[in-house]
């Protein structure tokens, strides 16, 4: 990515209607005509059966996982002809590890009508009857049948987007079919009644399964009755509502038009990515972003934490740049909001990044696009935002030719805004995350860092080390009166350890104390962040106390249950030590040019980590810039900048 300080739009040549493509690594040429906008069925690869292994069984991928390539390793799908195959296997996947069965439905257990302007399905399983409506908007202009835009519980772009054009337009009620929402828990599981063996489904897919009854009750129905045209139907949302709107459009092809706003963590957003940002971003504010460790567990199978959470996400033979990838060759705009920093947005450019690939290999790149604008409200699209969602209205619901829909927008990504002040997000390696497919095996696990306005070059034994840490809970309303302890050592750059959950309950009036040790008082300019989180890692309770030497008492009143605590280093500034910062380009890739700079400075060099200039990690120095941190025979830290041309 090249960082943006302002907003960059890049419009790339227009493929038009007759263009040859040529896949790239197949070599077979077709025309962008050969490939579907949308089609008549809900899913073209039902009766793949792919390989999906246990976590044992399975092989660690830590960058992004090839989504062209076969789930048993075999090669890649590379032409358009292998694209339903490999679409179903990443199906199957996603649901096996992540959100659960979304069973077919045979036609015959699914009746319709039109009540007025209200359309009512009723869909019928082993004698359990499930009725669905939703009141469509018809346009006043144009002529029946209509291109149909679905809201998942409400359309949150600007309204005169629609209202303007002949499409007509409806919401689909999600709690219809399972009444869990990130607001409520009505209880209402109407799903389950009809799949009682699915209990463990996570909602997306069962909001997927609803909304594709109401299409089959539109395609039962024909566009005589409905006024529908139902190979123009596109879907909309926001937030959760925009992850619904994704999982219901790559999961249902009879959709032509998938227009996902801000759906942040388990959307777009590549879980590996967003661990990365949580893990070593550490300057990420209060809530870091929505990841896998660190989202609704009503919306995902819980085992997709219990067996994938922390670092074994790197199991997962899958990752979310495939879940939008499965649109291909449909038609895909991703909106994001980068001020929001909860939507984990730098992880969705990446992810759509990778998922644009598969678009790109069979020549309708043009079909797919991103728009990361900043400071606007969650969930309310600027006009700045405006243009490229008119484009794909034009384009893929009311089949205009002559508009390019090449759409690439993206502003800076934040780390955290406390104070008002942004702070910028380190750039991202995309070679990193995805040059190896189809060339060479991912990269070999490192523990990647990222670390703000540079690597660190303090080392663990020039900082305070937390040395010890307790936790007790006193006051009438304690469960368990545990005592829990520790310890934890920070190395010098940031961090956070935590206590394990005692699941209390407390009521107002309680108290909790933490008792923490430290080896020497901070350093000028530093402090700790202690905060009590809730069960999904949100951040409750905080104080910025200044900790010295020897035992500190720390006393909370709480008023609400805590899961655990975290203690963090809070500030911006690094304890550093003397260090040389050296440029040297140097011609080849090779071993023997960093020996030659290392003579050439006549210091010996006792230890070496490379990273990119976004701080991943490298085994050996690549083309572009690459940041050596140093460790000196004299104890001196050196970070060396080497351009490899």
């Amino acid at each position: 990515m090249k960082k943006l300080s302002t907003l960059t739009l890049v419009l790339l040549t227009c493929l038009g209607a007759s263009a040859q493509v040529l896949s790239p690594l197949s070599g077979k040429t077709r025309t962008a005509t050969d490939i579907p906008l949308v089609y008549e069925v809900e899913n073209t690869g039902e009766n793949v059966h792919p390989v999906l292994p246990t976590k044992a069984e399975g092989r660690r991928i830590d960058p992004l996982p090839d989504p062209l390539e076969w789930s048993d390793g075999s090669g890649r799908a590379t032409d358009f002809s292998d694209w339903a195959q490999r679409r179903g296997e990443i199906a199957k996947e996603i649901q096996h590890y992540e959100i659960g069965t979304k069973p077919a439905v045979a036609s015959s257990a699914v009746t319709a009508k039109m009540d007025v302007d209200t359309l009512r399905v009723t869909v019928t399983i082993n004698g359990e009857a499930l009725e669905l409506s939703a009141t469509i908007h018809y346009p006043s202009t144009g002529e029946a049948p209509y291109p149909l835009m679905i809201g998942m519980d409400n359309i949150s772009l600007t309204n005169t987007l629609i209202t303007s054009r002949p499409i007509a337009y409806m919401n689909f009620s999600s709690s219809q079919v399972n009444g869990y929402s990130q607001f409520f828990d009505s209880g209402k599981r109407e799903f389950e009644r009809l799949y009682p063996e699915l209990v463990g489904n996570g909602a997306y897919s069962e909001w997927a399964w609803g909304l594709s009854r109401l299409i089959d009750g539109l395609q039962q129905l024909g566009p005589e009755v409905s006024k529908i045209d139902t190979k123009h139907i596109g879907v909309t949302g926001c937030s959760y509502a925009g992850k619904m709107a994704l999982f219901c459009g790559a999961f249902d092809e009879r959709i032509a038009l998938t227009i996902a706003q801000e759906p942040g963590g388990g959307g777009a957003a590549a879980w590996r990515f967003s661990r990365v940002l949580n893990k070593d971003v550490l300057n990420a504010g209060d809530s870091g972003v929505e990841s896998l460790d660190r989202t609704d567990y009503h919306w995902f199978m819980e085992k997709l934490k219990n067996e994938y959470g922390g670092k074994d996400v790197s199991y997962l033979p899958y990752d979310h740049h495939e879940l939008a990838a499965m649109v291909c060759p449909r038609a895909l705009l991703m909106l994001g909001n980068p001020t929001q920093i909860w939507l984990a947005d730098q992880s969705g450019f990446v992810s759509m990044n990778a998922a644009a690939k598969v678009w790109e290999q069979y020549g309708i790149g043009d079909r797919v696009g991103y728009s990361f604008v900043s400071d606007h409200g969650h969930c309310q699209l600027p006009e700045t935002q405006e243009p490229e969602v008119e484009a794909y209205l034009d384009r893929f619901l009311l089949g205009k030719e002559d508009v390019n829909t090449n759409v690439r927008i993206a502003s800076d990504f934040y780390l955290s805004t406390a104070n008002g002040t942004k702070v910028v997000a380190p750039e991202a390696d995309l070679d990193w995350w995805m040059g190896w497919w189809g060339v060479r095996e991912p990269a070999e696990f490192v523990e990647q860092t990222y670390v703000p306005n540079g690597p660190a070059i303090g080392t663990k034994e020039q900082l305070p080390l937390l040395t010890n840490w307790s936790s007790s809970v006193t006051g009438d309303a304690a469960a368990d009166g545990k005592i829990y302890s520790g310890t934890a050592t920070f190395s010098g750059q940031w961090g956070e350890i935590g206590g394990s959950g005692w699941g209390c309950d407390v009521n107002q009036g309680t108290k909790h104390i933490i008792t923490v040790k430290t080896s020497e008082p901070l350093p000028e300019g530093l402090q700790w962040k202690i905060s009590l989180r809730d069960e999904f890692g949100e951040a409750q309770a905080e104080m910025y106390p200044p900790i010295q030497a020897g035992v500190n008492e720390l006393v909370y009143e709480l008023t609400t249950s805590y899961t655990y605590f975290a203690i963090q280093r809070y500030g911006q500034e690094r304890l550093t030590v003397p260090f040389e910062s050296v440029t040297r380009e140097v011609v080849e890739n090779t071993e023997s040019s960093i020996r030659a700079i290392d003579n050439d400075d006549q210091k010996k060099v006792v230890s070496r980590q490379i990273y990119s200039i976004a701080g991943m990690p490298r085994k050996n120095l690549a083309k572009g810039v690459n940041i050596c941190n140093e460790q000196l025979e004299d104890g001196h830290t050196r970070t060396k900048k080497v351009i490899v041309k």
